[in-house]
């Protein structure tokens, strides 16, 4: 056998890639091992991403509950202060 030889997981084998290429679009055998990877890879992502996810959303809602922290702590009186509410971010007037 020639060590040269390109394997389909159907078995079939080939002596170049432009053939291997070709088959393999119409093989089931190819299709299903394919679809087994890509759910493999997209369960192994997914614990990553909510907790890339999760971390955004904390940021974004200490964002959002920063400027107003801000004013408390420096105890502006509520009647000198105007503020203006634009996507979640307190602006100061």
């Amino acid at each position: 056998m020639n060590s040269n030889l390109l394997l389909c997981p159907c078995g079939k084998s080939f002596i170049a890639s432009g053939p291997l290429k070709n088959h393999q679009k119409s093989c089931n055998k190819a299709k299903s091992r394919l679809l087994e990877a890509l759910e493999k890879a997209k369960e192994s992502w997914r614990p990553k991403k909510r907790r890339r996810l999760e971390d955004l959303e904390a940021s974004n809602l200490a964002l959002a509950t920063g400027p107003a922290d801000i004013v408390e702590d420096i105890n502006i009186p509520a009647d000198i202060v105007d503020a203006v509410h634009v996507n979640n971010v307190r602006f100061l007037c």
